[in-house]
């Protein structure tokens, strides 16, 4: 009896939060656990490294701007080393750039602080969906490939260049249209592709080895 209420815990989905702060970190656990979620937390990207072995399921919390090893090295590490467990990055200097580089190693999505707490259980609940979709039917590349095919030339480089990080601004510059037009374009781009946010783009992308 011991030892299946072991194999339980130890198949359980953990939700890992990595953040130098510690009342950020103990904040995060009172109300993640109030909600019914098992934490883990962990003061620093090498202790969460250190920790990390490949039969761990659940979602990451992780903030980006570290002493040490900073968010996104550890998430370049962890995917080297076959992490696929989503990852929801966190930080109080929030920019596009930063945003799009989480995004492509990995990154789930991307909240800055200070954020909503109810917003986090939210995306918490959508890695943990997604991360148990992972396991038992991965994303179908050519169902991707479909949406791609759906958009049009114009469509596809104004896609890549959201996906680079440009803003609607940017892009209108870049290509000489009004920032309305550009506007429209995203609108039907995130439409087409069945997406309702630039960090869920660039993941489908990114999951898929297309973007």
């Amino acid at each position: 009896m011991t030892r299946l209420h072991e194999q339980k815990v130890e198949h359980k989905p953990i939700v890992y939060v990595v953040d130098d702060d510690q009342a950020v970190r103990e904040s995060m656990v009172w109300w993640m656990e109030s909600h019914g979620y098992h934490v883990e937390v962990f003061d620093s990207a090498q202790t969460f490294l250190d920790h990390y072995h490949p039969e761990m399921i659940g979602c990451i919390v992780l903030d980006v701007r570290m002493p040490g090893m900073d968010g996104l090295q550890l998430q370049s590490q962890l995917h080297d080393r076959g992490c696929t467990m989503p990852t929801i990055f966190i930080t109080g200097h929030a920019e596009v750039p930063i945003a799009i580089a989480a995004i492509r190693c990995g990154g789930f999505d991307f909240l800055e602080k200070p954020f909503d707490d109810q917003l986090l259980l939210e995306r918490v609940e959508k890695a943990l969906a997604l991360e148990a979709q992972s396991r038992h039917a991965p994303d179908n590349q050519q169902d991707i490939m479909n949406r791609i095919a759906r958009l049009t030339a114009q469509e596809k480089r104004i896609m890549q260049r959201i996906c680079d990080g440009m803003s609607n601004r940017q892009i209108a510059e870049e290509l000489g249209l009004s920032h309305k037009t550009i506007e429209v374009y995203r609108t039907r781009v995130m439409q087409k592709m069945q997406v309702n946010s630039l960090p869920t783009l660039v993941r489908l992308l990114v999951e898929n080895g297309l973007g």
